[in-house]
């Protein structure tokens, strides 16, 4: 009987949820959202809006990194600045945060969004969009959502 009574609740609940975008829809908003998450240095939302490859990327990264050995580790470590035992036992956030927030030949991959698009190509599941600086940055779609792809740079 209770079951009955709460049927307009879940009905409500469940037309909530099931209308709330879970990615975004276009690839400007995909920019838009990660802009934003490297303004806060919000990983979290940095990866969820990245492509598969990307993390596929991310995924070699991690092997190749776990295969080093001691040598190669410390170079890498000292490259980056970064702790040598904390790079052993990285996570995909870690490389996320390595990639986007620590420079690499004086170059930050955040300042990437510091800048606006000034030009959007979008062919089909493929997206390419020009920054005021000069960059372009690849999209693609993932079912109905875009993702931002990083998985060539």
């Amino acid at each position: 009987m209770s079951l009955i009574r709460n049927i307009p609740f879940l009905l409500i609940v469940f037309l909530i949820t099931s209308c709330t975008s879970r990615g975004a829809l276009t690839p400007v908003q995909c920019f838009e959202t990660v802009k934003s998450a490297v303004l806060q240095g919000d990983v979290v939302t940095i990866e969820k809006n990245l492509s598969d490859r990307s993390l596929v990327k991310m995924e070699k990264l991690h092997k190749m990194i776990s295969t080093m050995d001691e040598k190669q580790i410390k170079t890498l470590a000292a490259l980056y600045r970064y702790d040598v035992q904390k790079m052993r036992n990285m996570k995909t956030a870690d490389y996320i945060a390595l990639y986007f927030f620590v420079k690499n030949g004086g170059v930050l991959s955040a300042d990437i969004f510091k800048y606006d698009i000034v030009a959007s190509d979008i062919s089909g599941s493929s997206a390419v969009l020009r920054t005021s600086s000069g960059v372009e940055l690849d999209f693609t779609r993932e079912g109905p959502y875009w993702k931002l792809d990083i998985s060539d740079l």
